[in-house]
């Protein structure tokens, strides 16, 4: 600070202006402080050592990203220009046009603008800055929300230290105030504040929350409905203004009997929030009118003497025309654990909280409407109210909180059931403390109103810079020139840093200062950072899920060849997500290796075929890997070796292969594990189809994807048992004429069943069943009718084989489908091409099942010969209506040169998911189990049933991405517990573990995806 001073006194002197010297300048500076009797010790060597530096004290101001409401500054202009003029320091702005301050402002205070902040020494910003976007070896000053060891927070913390950042946060740039009264006591005054301005925002948004929620979740039209949010208001006076017509209505017209009384509670009392609460509370009451309508309350006891007047029937008109209002104190808050009797001594409840007990949650909560938390606290303190003390006064109906405006923003901190922060553009979520139940974006709802908005004075932006800037300007020059210090031990750096200043450093050279090391201790365990390789739908529901799951995880990159401007409007804003474009994971080896390297856990979304190239990696990194994909034989391959390094290698963990074995064993376990049932039947079918009524075409299908996978899976061989005998279609070909009526709980749904691949081998994956007790095993993909018949013709003439070219000179589908039955384009109707094609549907029926003995095989030849003439009628009209027989439409041949990916390419354009489609999902489980002791046989039917939306995304989206995600919070939980379950970790499936499948199924069922089950008797043996 002397320095700062001494260099301002020379600022305008002839002398300063023409010394080109150094030496000779610091000579000159040095008798000038001796003169006025300063200590020269510590200002001789920061002078000195400036001496010997060219280099310009530069400051760089940052962009805020945190969030689009961010606008504030560190600085103004008029501040940046003054420490330019006076003290010699080069100021760089970072280009921003949602700051409060336009770049024009801060040009014509003489700063530079410029994206590159590497040149500057020390770096301002408000609040956290992304851990990737920090530069080594830099002062940083910003608000770290860091010094209590906040989860969320500790890998920005990581990154620090990782790059020798020296920080330096706002909130510990304190002084010791000595307590009047006292000769020994001092406390802590925050020097560098946003001062009230987070009351003042807090009071307001929190009575606009009040007027909404009363309206809309329990129909009271209050005079708090007409106040809006403060960043709606030019400005503060504005605000006042505003609450003053509130105070004339309340005295006018008064609040419904019903919500006598209205009663707020404040904390945090004597605080700088606290005052900016008061004084937006206190403009409820209008200076012309006599009546009060504001009342403060001096205990705890007159609060609930309110309550207990209401309970005799004592309320007035007058009681009605005003609000309650409590400034709670420590001393509201806590008694000491014995001395009852004594006065409260708060300092001595600072010094040794763990001889208090809380009584809160007794004395003030069960009074309280509205609760306007603004007091500072840490893990050392009592809460103010848990979780568990609001469940048990909810089913004491002692609950009356509709809101709680909570300005110190402390996730799970004094307000336990404060699950998370908010923003501007959306401030407030409900919190269903009893059923644990968060209702994102709206006032509706069971529970209370949360508004938790961590950045409440942006909403009034150049006034709070403007006083944050005042409290910070006198410490900035002697910060800016201290960069030469930086490296040396922390004791050095102290001695060029003001006394206010050096108990504000966090980190220093790599590591935590002595004064922090503290968080160590408290952090805990670590949360994950995720590397997301992929950018297709699937993406952002598992995005959307891990950000809802700080705690476990830090970060998000999201990685690929390709990501989409949605996506990155989507997650852009958030701090936690970053994203790697231009990917590609075959050929950029060193990247991918390198962002594997900096993540704890990897979730692979791209094809499946690659997943062993990142199970390499993961392997030499020891990262865990989840991905929804089959468990492929080059994929088992590690299961020894990850299993060695104690990795989890999590895969099909999406709908299906997932949901389904999930569900499945979890049923098992029920009927077989626990009541010991024999299962003679099993049945499990699984669809993502359109929803009805968006099945607006033939096939009854629509995709939100490439056709490819479906029109190649219709080619694939099956083998299943059918009461007693082994059905074994080994010809892809056959699939599409072995579909059958599906009879499920919901009548309205068509569906018929196609069998999936090899069902047989899940007997053994699903551990409670036995070959001698089984007659059915079948696992089947749900269609809607008609799918099948369309897709046999296409498969008859050759469309769905993976090497059929597109005929030459064909120019046109109908051309096509002309040259594929042998007949001329020209001179053939369409009633010649049906009988054409009927004629080659019955040899092939007669050819894939006229030998048939199975009864299964006997009963679909049987089927088709006599549905042969409708089946072939239908599809025809089916391929007219989907375009594969029209003569207009000029094909575009594909680069491959095959009829499969023409005919995909065409499916993909005419039959895609448009954005007012919805998409279904439906799965369903049959077990018909035999229960020998009981003499009783039930037939269990489990189902799933999930519709997508344009809010929450498509149904197949989030069926898939959400297990995945699931999957990946409980490796991070979990990972030690699940590795011991499974045998010390290794590539396991959605049925390795209890601990996966239930712990997956349970978090699903609160993300709206539900297992429904039916139990029947089918037989009485």
């Amino acid at each position: 600070m002397v320095l700062s001073k001494s260099l301002k006194l020379f600022a305008n002197k002839s002398l300063f202006k023409k010394q080109n010297n150094h030496s000779t300048l610091i000579e000159l500076i040095s008798k000038q402080i001796q003169l006025r009797g300063y200590q020269c010790s510590i200002i001789n060597q920061r002078l000195r050592k400036l001496g010997d530096s060219t280099e310009i004290p530069t400051i760089g101001i940052r962009r805020e990203d945190k969030n689009v409401w961010e606008r504030r500054v560190p600085l103004t202009p008029s501040q940046c220009e003054e420490l330019i003029k006076e003290h010699g320091i080069k100021i760089i702005i970072q280009p921003s046009t949602s700051r409060a301050f336009s770049e024009e402002e801060y040009k014509e205070a003489g700063c530079e603008i410029n994206e590159d902040l590497s040149s500057a020494q020390t770096i301002l910003a408000v609040k956290e800055v992304p851990a990737h976007l920090l530069l080594p070896n830099k002062t940083y000053m910003f608000f770290s929300h860091t010094i209590k060891g906040q989860w969320y927070n500790m890998n920005m913390l990581d990154t620090i230290l990782e790059k020798k950042i020296r920080l330096i946060d706002y909130e510990r740039i304190v002084k010791e105030v000595e307590i009047p009264g006292t000769e020994t006591k001092t406390v802590e005054e925050r020097l560098v504040r946003f001062g009230p301005f987070a009351g003042n925002a807090g009071v307001i948004d929190s009575l606009h929350i009040l007027g909404e929620r009363l309206l809309t979740q329990y129909g009271y039209s209050s005079p708090f409905i007409s106040i809006s949010y403060a960043k709606n208001y030019i400005s503060l006076e504005i605000c006042k203004y505003a609450l003053n017509e509130i105070g004339r209505k309340i005295n006018a017209y008064g609040i419904h009997k019903d919500l006598f009384p209205m009663t707020f509670v404040m904390t945090g009392k004597g605080g700088s929030v606290c005052q900016g609460m008061k004084e937006m509370i206190t403009q409820l009451q209008p200076p012309e009118v006599t009546h009060k309508t504001v009342e403060f309350l001096t205990s705890p006891t007159e609060l609930r003497a309110l309550w207990e007047k209401k309970e005799r029937g004592e309320v007035t008109k007058e009681d009605c025309r005003k609000i309650y209002v409590l400034i709670c104190g420590p001393e509201h808050m806590v008694r000491h654990k014995t001395r009852f009797n004594e006065p409260f001594d708060k300092f001595d409840y600072y010094a040794h909280p763990d001889e208090y007990e809380p009584i809160f949650h007794e004395t003030v909560i069960p009074y309280t409407r509205v609760l306007l938390n603004g007091m500072y606290w840490n893990a050392r303190f009592p809460r103010l109210i848990t979780n568990n003390q609001a469940k048990q006064l909810i089913d004491q109906n002692r609950f009356p909180l509709i809101c709680v405006g909570d300005i110190s923003c402390d996730p799970l901190g004094s307000v336990e059931f404060l699950v998370k922060t908010t923003t501007i553009s959306s401030p407030v979520y409900v919190n269903n403390i009893k059923e644990d139940k968060i209702y994102d974006g709206t006032v509706k709802g069971e529970g209370v109103a949360m508004l938790a908005v961590d950045h409440l004075p942006a909403e009034f932006p150049r006034s709070s810079s403007s006083l944050f800037g005042s409290h910070l300007f006198p410490f900035i020059p002697d910060i800016a020139r201290s960069f030469h210090s930086m490296g040396s031990p922390i004791d050095t750096q102290f001695k060029f840093l003001p006394a206010e200043i050096r108990k504000a450093v966090v980190t220093a050279n790599g590591r935590l200062t002595p004064q922090y090391e503290y968080i160590n201790r408290i952090r805990g365990e670590r949360s994950k950072r995720i590397l997301v390789l992929g950018s297709g739908y699937v993406v952002p529901p598992v995005i959307d899920y891990l950000l809802k799951n700080p705690k476990e995880i830090c970060t998000v990159t999201i990685a690929s060849d390709k990501i989409s401007t949605d996506l990155i409007n989507r997650f852009g804003s958030e701090k936690s997500v970053n994203f790697v474009n231009h990917l590609n994971v075959s050929e950029d080896s060193s990247v991918l290796n390198d962002l594997i390297k900096k993540c704890d856990i990897v979730i692979s979304l791209i094809p499946a075929p690659l997943h062993p190239i990142i199970a390499k990696y993961c392997y030499e990194h020891e990262k865990h890997l989840v991905t929804a994909s089959y468990i492929s034989p080059e994929m088992e391959q590690w299961n020894e070796k990850a299993k060695e390094k104690g990795l989890l290698f999590v895969n099909e963990i999406g709908l299906d292969p997932g949901i389904d074995h999930m569900c499945i064993m979890k049923t098992l376990d029920v009927i077989c594990g626990q009541k010991g049932g024999k299962v003679e039947s099993f049945k499990s079918y699984c669809g993502a189809l359109p929803a009805p009524e968006s099945s607006d075409n033939p096939l009854g299908y629509k995709f939100s994807w490439s056709p490819i996978g479906v029109l190649r899976a219709s080619q694939n061989p099956c083998l299943f048992l059918k009461e007693g005998e082994v059905v074994d279609v080994n010809e892809g070909s056959k699939l599409m004429f072995l579909n059958e009526k599906v009879d499920i709980p919901y009548k309205g749904f068509n569906f018929e069943v196609v069998p999936n691949r090899d069902s047989l081998k899940y007997i053994k994956k699903y551990k409670y069943l036995n070959e001698k007790d089984l007659k059915t095993m079948m696992r089947g993909t749900l269609r809607f009718g008609g799918f099948c018949e369309i897709f046999r013709v296409l498969t008859i003439l050759g469309y769905l084989n993976q090497k059929t070219i597109i005929p030459n000179g064909c120019t046109s589908f109908y051309d096509i489908f002309c040259h594929q039955l042998n007949v001329d384009s020209n001179d053939t109707s369409f009633t010649q091409l049906t009988e054409k094609v009927m004629n080659i549907y019955n040899e092939r029926i007669e050819q894939f099942f006229g030998n048939a003995t199975d009864k299964c095989q006997v009963e679909v030849y049987n089927r088709l010969k006599a549905l042969a003439k409708h089946d072939v009628q239908f599809a025809m009209k089916g391929l007219a209506k989907l375009g594969l027989l029209s003569k207009s439409t000029t094909i575009e041949r594909p680069k491959s040169g095959l009829l499969l990916d023409l005919v995909c390419g065409h499916l993909e354009k005419e039959l895609s998911l448009k954005p007012e489609d919805r998409d279904l999902n439906f799965m369903i489980h049959e077990f018909v189990v035999n229960y020998e002791k009981e003499k009783i046989k039930e037939r269990i039917t489990s189902t799933v049933c999930v519709y997508g939306d344009a809010k929450t995304g498509s149904a197949t989206s989030r069926t898939v991405g959400i297990p995945v995600a699931i999957a990946a919070v409980l490796v991070a939980r979990d990972h030690e517990v699940m590795k011991k379950a499974v045998g010390g970790g290794g590539v396991i499936g959605p049925t390795s573990t209890p601990l996966l499948y239930e712990g997956v199924l349970d978090l699903l069922e609160k993300e709206g995806i539900k297992v429904e089950e039916q139990v029947e008797t089918v037989e009485e043996l």
